[in-house]
């Protein structure tokens, strides 16, 4: 079998008989290693597992017999014209498959047809060409070498010539065929395991062998293949990881209740309903690592509303929850700023590393990924190149819908729609929240068999007080300044953590000035949506390290503070008190507890998420008789705009109530309890849900194994094209600027670099101040901007209020 050594290429530098093998290593490696998984998941389908790993080996093997053609193999000479291979391969292997069950010969088929593009309705109706020509000696040598080494019974082709037209017709055909949802399942976990597969071999290869990537044509093939010692050292707990491993992780070091109660559970669907800060988070971990050691998932994926909050949680999976770093990933748009964050070293080899763990964690291949809620939504459609890919990986996980509270009715209605394929297919799930409704807790118990644990405290008499609600007369702000039960409170306070949750930009902006003259010695700390996405990284940093006794200082802290004192020109200390003032950006993404808590009345639910900001767990370390305290503050309720961004002009017009002035009713003064925020929140919102969105659930339907591409679902943001498919929202449009003090100083031309230095303000402060002939537009090489007059720091953000400029 020399010969297949040498005579056709599958790279410039590999040939096609060392690549499959290769190929077929990395998959032998990944079964071996989910074989109980996957066993149990095709089982679950009524899927011989034993005839899919038969298929899955076969479809390694072959994916890229397409490339014995000569016009493939001259596209290693540079002028040599493009053509596929995956449609060549693909009609190879519906010749030569062995006698199995048809409908899973079709599928994995399908995923050799798509291992290098996603599969869409109108897939392949560019070729052209009408007849090609395989080596029909090299293809049957290749098929008697797999039969010899496996002892499989492929048949051998009786012809080289392949007519494509042919082939382009019958897959016409074939793509209009009815797909059922199991088959979109099947078919998605052929396609990871086989373009992982070769992903990998492709990779270790041109690791092993740098040279390979050289463009000199005098150098000869690579005779050497791959060898199952290179394939663990490079691959094994990087890229194919150890189930049996993640077992012993210890998330916390003791259970409480609520994780006890978890385990006990023996269903796949959770509603875990629990006060802010009493382990949730811990209890989805070892409610995942018990399905784990059942060998039914391999995978526990959180699903978060924010890219903030997904950052937040990534690095608490390996501070707080002892999660090696290596098994953890995490996807959103803005990822790689965030991964660079976090590297010691700049260079091509940290680049390739963070390559590599983007890519991952896009297709939930990591054991442990953190994502927006939208990334997962679009993963569960054609939404994006590698979403069938990543499909495959979800279909072997545990999904964690975390924050469910956060999300508007329109996003709220999508995860419905996506809740109802999970149950459909069987794929397990938890839906976790402080804050749920019973008419929301209805409208899921509606879509399919939930189990709801709730209460943290289960098993104990008493239910805990973690802090008292007193409700004020005025708001934080009058006309000549702070109230003046605030002022005093917050001298009393000098010298505690303290938080003022204020519902808009401004506000914040004008409490953090006026907070600063009564106590300026004090930590201050002004935090919003107004600062660019590198100071809120610090900003958050900063907090975090602020609100920490100092014994709980982690490596890192000290030095953490000390750089952005030294950056920033600030005086930061760990010695003195510190008094936050936030708008609701803080409710989800920080994790600190404070002694004492001034807000303007928001939603019920946001109020309750604010509350897990104070004296959160629960747990006393002030003096004995100190009574930690919320304090909530009416707002104008005579005034429209100080309802923003709440309650709306058009909600006014169309007679709702004013769900502020109805939760500041409905609270009541006295001290706080979960069950009493239950009894709130019922009241508050009434109306019947139904968690569902037509055209996402149609889509759902239609994208199965084929289906629309991304561009025609969701839009070209280059060509600026509307269409049917909203994941989000939004009621009103941001626009990113940049601070004039950046423009010329920090921006290069690169849009990708320069993101973490624009601000998002919203399309009134932007139209007002473009108006005013404060907000231009101008270029750095190529790449246009927004920059706007006005001054900008790391302590307050934007200040309209300033005529500098």
């Amino acid at each position: 079998m020399s010969f297949l050594k040498i005579s056709k290429k599958a790279k410039k530098k590999q040939s096609l008989y060392g690549h499959s093998l290769d190929t077929i290593k990395v998959c032998e490696l990944y079964i071996e290693k989910n074989k109980e998984v996957l066993s149990n998941l095709l089982s679950k389908y009524s899927i011989n597992p034993e005839d899919f790993f038969r298929l899955v080996r076969i479809g390694c093997f072959f994916h890229d017999i397409g490339k014995t053609t000569q016009e493939f193999q001259d596209r290693f000479d540079n002028n040599a014209i493009r053509i596929t291979h995956s449609l060549i391969s693909y009609w190879i292997l519906n010749q030569i498959l062995p006698n199995v069950n048809e409908n899973l010969r079709k599928l994995m088929g399908f995923a050799v047809l798509g291992h290098h593009s996603q599969l869409y309705n109108n897939s392949f109706e560019n070729v052209s060409q009408k007849n090609i020509d395989v080596d029909q000696e090299y293809v049957n040598g290749m098929i008697e070498f797999f039969n010899n080494k496996y002892e499989y019974n492929i048949l051998l082709i009786d012809d080289g010539n392949i007519n494509l037209r042919k082939a382009k017709k019958e897959l016409e055909r074939t793509i209009k065929e009815y797909y059922n949802i199991k088959d979109k399942v099947i078919y998605s976990i052929f396609l990871q395991i086989i373009t992982l597969s070769d992903n990998l071999s492709s990779k270790i290869y041109s690791d092993k062998y740098p040279e390979a990537k050289e463009k000199d044509d005098q150098v000869g093939v690579a005779d050497e293949l791959i060898y199952d010692k290179d394939i663990r050292d490079h691959i094994e707990n990087k890229f194919i990881f150890n189930i049996p491993a993640f077992d012993s992780i210890k998330f916390v070091c003791e259970l409480n209740e609520l994780q006890k109660e978890i385990l006990k559970k023996n269903t796949s669907n959770l509603i875990i309903n629990a006060d802010v800060g009493v382990g949730k988070t811990a209890a989805a971990l070892v409610f995942g690592q018990k399905l784990m050691k059942e060998r039914k998932i391999n995978k526990i994926i959180f699903t978060l509303p924010t890219r903030f909050t997904s950052n937040n949680l990534f690095k608490d999976f390996f501070e707080e929850y002892n999660i090696p770093q290596d098994l953890c990933g995490i996807y959103h748009g803005e990822v790689e700023e965030f991964l660079r964050s976090l590297q010691d070293n700049e260079n091509e080899k940290a680049e390739n590393i963070l390559r590599d763990e983007k890519h991952q964690a896009l297709i939930y291949n990591k054991p442990f990924v953190i994502s927006t809620v939208d990334h997962l939504l679009l993963s569960l459609l054609n939404g994006y190149k590698f979403s069938s890919r990543a499909f495959g990986n979800i279909c072997s996980s545990l999904i964690v819908f975390d924050e469910l509270h956060y999300y508007e009715k329109h996003t709220l209605n999508v995860i419905g729609s996506a809740l109802r394929l999970l149950n459909e297919l069987n794929i397990p799930h938890i839906v976790m929240t402080a804050t749920l409704p019973s008419v929301v807790k209805d409208a899921i118990d509606e879509i399919g068999n939930y189990e709801l644990v709730t209460r943290a405290n289960m098993n104990k008499d008493v239910e805990a007080t973690p802090y008292k609600i007193e409700k004020s007369d005025a708001p934080i702000l009058c006309s000549d300044g702070l109230n003046e039960f605030i002022s005093e409170k917050i001298k009393e306070n000098i010298g505690k953590k303290q938080i003022i949750f204020v519902n808009q930009v401004e506000r914040c902006k004008q409490v953090y000035d006026l907070v600063n003259k009564i106590c300026p010695d004090e930590n201050v700390i002004c935090y919003n949506s107004e600062f660019t996405k590198e100071d809120r990284t610090k900003k958050e940093k900063l907090i975090r390290i602020l609100f920490k006794p100092k014994e709980k200082w982690v490596t890192g802290d000290e030095k953490g503070l000390y750089d952005i004192n030294s950056t920033y020109e600030t005086n930061y200390n760990i010695e003195k008190g510190t008094v936050l003032i936030s708008t609701q950006i803080s409710e989800l993404s920080l994790n600190i507890s404070s002694d004492v808590m001034y807000m303007d009345v928001a939603p019920i639910d946001s109020i309750v998420q604010r509350g897990g900001r104070l004296h959160r767990r629960g747990k006393k370390y002030m003096e004995d008789n100190y009574e930690y305290t919320m304090y909530v503050f009416p707002i104008d309720f005579e005034n429209d705009k100080a309802s923003l961004p709440y309650y709306t002009k058009e909600e006014k017009e169309s007679g709702e109530e004013n769900i502020l002035n109805k939760s500041f009713q409905i609270i009541e003064a006295g001290v706080y309890t979960f069950t009493k925020s239950k009894d709130w929140l019922d009241q508050l919102y009434k109306d019947k849900q139904d968690l569902s969105e037509p055209n996402y659930t149609n889509a759902l339907k239609e994208d199965r194994v084929f289906g629309e591409k991304p561009s025609d679902r969701f839009g070209n943001e280059d060509k600026d094209i509307q269409t049917g498919i909203k994941i989000r929202e939004r009621e009103y449009a941001t626009f990113d600027v940049v601070p004039f003090e950046f423009f010329k100083t920090k921006l290069k031309g690169n849009y990708k670099e320069d993101k973490k230095y624009f601000v998002a303000i919203n399309q009134w402060k932007f139209f007002t101040a473009k108006g005013k002939n404060k907000v231009k537009i101008d270029k750095i090489k190529d790449q246009k901007y927004w920059f706007i007059e006005y001054p900008y720091d790391f302590k307050k953000g934007l200040d309209f209020s300033s005529n500098l400029h």
